[in-house]
């Protein structure tokens, strides 16, 4: 081999080296997240670090996300726990009893994707529905109808929608959507793809520090 072939080769190589040599910044305070004050998680687990997204399936900007989002959070870890939190604040009463309703009855990984649809895709729903609209709609994907009566005028639900806006208040929320890592850090970022960078970072770090 020649030597300006083995020079080409080299150049080649080069900056594939360097990037890979290059290491990824850890998360700015202030910057790439905001730290909760006695901040808590959602639905506390031992030994689990949970991340939290607050949405409304009546947001656009969640349902641009949504599909990224859920490649994301399927990839991650055992110890580590994705939460759903409905804002009644931001998409109405309705759609938040919509999702502990789907919560309770355990469809959410058939029914979350098919609501953003719905609304933002095929106008098959309004992006205000009411209880009603939703509960047909609901029925004509699947679920038990006198089950889902049973869960939307529950105590459970109830407890749920208030929690829900507790959260909400506790964590700052300034939209939708907010991410949530372990009730602490309020995901900032440039970008959604900075965001899950972020989370990434924040992750690992809290699974460091419960070994």
């Amino acid at each position: 081999m020649t030597r300006t072939l083995l020079g080409l080769l080299f150049a080649l190589l080069l900056p594939a080296t360097a990037f890979a040599a290059t290491p990824v910044a850890a998360p700015v305070e202030g910057v790439d997240y905001v730290v909760i004050d006695g901040g808590q998680p959602y639905r506390p687990l031992q030994g689990k670090v949970e991340v939290v997204e607050v949405f409304a399936y009546s947001c656009s900007h969640c349902a641009d996300f949504q599909p990224k989002l859920d490649a994301w959070r399927h990839k991650l870890p055992r110890d580590v726990r994705f939460t759903f939190v409905p804002s009644a604040a931001v998409g109405g009463e309705p759609l938040s009893r919509a999702y502990f309703a789907v919560e309770s009855l355990g469809a959410v990984e058939t029914v979350h994707a098919a609501l953003f649809r719905a609304i933002h895709d095929d106008g098959t729903m309004p992006a205000n529905p009411t209880d009603s609209e939703l509960r047909d709609w609901l029925v004509g994907e699947g679920l038990p109808a006198a089950k889902l009566e049973a869960a939307w005028n529950s105590p459970a639900m109830v407890a749920n929608l208030r929690h829900a806006s507790d959260f909400d208040q506790a964590v700052d929320i300034e939209g939708t959507p907010t991410l949530i890592v372990n009730g602490k850090y309020r995901i900032l970022g440039k970008s959604r793809d900075d965001q899950l960078r972020i989370m990434d970072a924040l992750i690992a770090s809290q699974r460091r520090q419960r070994r």
